[in-house]
Formats: C-alpha cells, structure tokens, sequence
C-alpha cells in the first residue's frame, strides 16, 4: 500500500512512483510538534524539551491557544488539514491548529533523531487551574509547491493538575 499524503489543497494522495514524486531528489522530511490548551483557561505553562534539550516555551493565555514547532518555515497551521485523512481525530483543529493565535517557531530539524525521541513538557506555572489539551508530533514532506503530511508520529491529551508535568516518546 502507497503512504497517504495529505496536501495543503486538501488533495488525498497516494505517493509512489507512478506520480513522479521522488523523495530523494524533490522534496525534503520536516517534522513539527504541536502543543494545545483545550480547556476554557488558557494557563498551561510549560518550558519544552526534545530529547533534553529545551526547544522553547509554551505559554498559553488569552491570546495565544497553541504553540507549533516546525522545521521548515514553509510549514505553517495551514499544513493541518481537519478532518480529512489521518487527521480526522483532530477534534481540536477549531481551537487549536486554526486559530490566528497560535505561535509558530522555527527549529532545526537534526532536534529530531533517528528512532525514539522524547518530547518534555515541564511545568513552570501554576494559576490554580487543571492542564489539559492535545500535543501532537508530524513528519512532513515539504514539496516545490506543497507541504504534505507524511505521518503524525505522535497524538495524545495532556490532562493533570496545573503543576503537572508531562513526558511523551514517539519514534522517527
């Protein structure tokens, strides 16, 4: 079976060497990890680490619902498509991966190694309410004229006390 790609014209592809697309020669593997507060108080607060190594910080308030690392700065929240292909879990895409209110930030992709990566959420503030909301990693393909999503390597709900702390591993 042909991997399913998702394109940012809401195209499902299917890639292989029928269509000419050659992953060696005409595009490159990105990656992005996402981290959304899903409950009314925007307050989760945490320093985020990749495989121990602090990639920045998400802060969560009133005008800020999300925090999106990529790898690429063509990849953006438009990459997301909601509800179609692999995504269709992604119940959060109205508050999350579409809102204008998410902050975006470029990191270097060799943050993200071969086999298993670790992904730290270590709390650094406590308002007095619950943390919870969705965190996701992808593997991107990014085209001459697409982004595509080539995999989620990781999608799970974070939900604890506000001083919780939160430890996720996904594989490349």
């Amino acid at each position: 079976m042909s991997p399913l790609f998702i394109s940012k014209n809401n195209k499902i592809i299917t890639v292989d060497n029928k269509l000419g697309i050659d992953e060696a020669c005409c595009c490159s593997i990105e990656y992005g990890i996402m981290i959304c507060n899903a409950n009314a108080v925007r307050d989760d607060n945490f320093d985020v680490k990749l495989n121990g190594e602090k990639i920045g910080v998400h802060s969560a308030n009133d005008a800020v619902e999300g925090t999106f690392w990529v790898t690429n700065q063509r990849i953006d929240q438009n990459a997301l498509k909601c509800g179609v292909g692999p995504i269709q879990e992604f119940e959060l895409c109205p508050i999350c991966a579409e809102a204008p209110g998410v902050g975006l930030q470029l990191i270097e992709n060799n943050k993200f190694v071969a086999g298993n990566n670790t992904l730290d959420m270590v709390n650094t503030g406590t308002k007095g309410a619950a943390n919870y909301g969705r965190v996701w990693a992808f593997e991107f393909l990014v085209l001459a004229n697409d982004v595509l999503i080539k995999q989620i390597l990781l999608s799970d709900v974070y939900d604890g006390p506000n001083n919780a702390s939160f430890a996720y591993n996904f594989n490349i």
